[in-house]
């Protein structure tokens, strides 16, 4: 995500959670990876679990850049923080 606003604020957490998700999607498939294969029981746990580490990393580091990602939509206006995803609040 270098050089681009994120669109909502905690970007990190949201896509470690997204990938969570997907690995117990059984649709899933690693499009983005080069690959249009559906993973194995042993790629879903391996997914999972680094994922799962990576949380409460991205959640550190959302929250030491969340100032700028304020500034950031401020300057900004169709840049749209999402504090709850089932909240009507932008």
């Amino acid at each position: 995500m270098s050089g681009s606003a994120p669109k909502k604020i905690y970007p990190a957490v949201r896509s470690d959670v997204s990938a969570i998700k997907n690995s117990f999607d059984p649709d899933y498939r690693f499009e983005r990876w080069m690959t249009d294969k559906k993973p194995n029981i042993m790629e879903r746990v391996l997914m999972f679990t680094f994922f799962a580490i990576d949380v409460p990393v991205s959640a550190v580091t959302d929250t030491i850049f969340l100032p700028i990602d304020l500034q950031k939509k401020d300057k900004d206006p169709n840049m749209r923080l999402q504090m709850h995803p089932r909240s009507g609040e932008h």
